[in-house]
């Protein structure tokens, strides 16, 4: 069995019309948000193996915070060309290329190949999913060569303002 942790990159900034697509960093909202999904997913036991990203600017930015939080060197996280800008049947063909000595692997992309290939592996539909919204799904394969459509179920699905509001709620409750 192989677990697959699709992360879509936190909020970027459209502030400096200069910059490209890719170098487009994470604004003030990505760079809290980050932190917040990774330590709430790390608190609940999930540590993924290997972490690869995207090498646009607000996906390994995304990495790197995600990293921080989860005891993961940030030197250990790959980068692959191919996520930025995929087609789902292209993301899919990087997650059939991960190494099998990995069981488990988090990947930083983008929308909308990360909603599309997460919705064709769990067979579950989103309506929305937000930026740095966090989709675990465990695979039916023993090797990520393997990974196809509808070979997965979701395990679960968090997203900023729903683990906002989950915690505001249990902070409530405490006091």
């Amino acid at each position: 069995m192989k677990t697959l942790y699709l992360v879509r990159h936190a909020k970027s900034s459209w502030d400096s019309p200069n910059l490209t697509d890719f170098e487009r960093p994470l604004n003030d909202r990505g760079r809290k948000a980050a932190p917040l999904m990774a330590k709430y997913i790390f608190d609940k036991g999930i540590l993924p193996q290997r972490f690869v990203s995207s090498e646009a600017v607000r996906a390994i930015s995304t990495a790197r915070l995600f990293a921080d939080k989860m005891q993961y060197a940030q030197k250990d996280i790959d980068q692959d060309s191919r996520i930025y800008n995929s087609t789902s049947p292209e993301l899919l063909k990087v997650i059939q290329s991960l190494d099998d000595n990995y069981n488990s692997i988090a990947l930083f992309g983008h929308d909308t190949s990360i909603t599309v290939t997460t919705e064709e592996l769990s067979n579950q539909r989103f309506l929305h999913f937000p930026t740095c919204g966090v989709a675990g799904i465990q695979l039916n394969v023993n090797s990520w060569a393997d990974v196809k459509e509808g070979c997965g179920q979701l395990l679960f699905f968090y997203f900023p303002k729903g683990v906002q509001d989950e915690l505001k709620a249990l902070k409530k409750v405490k006091s």
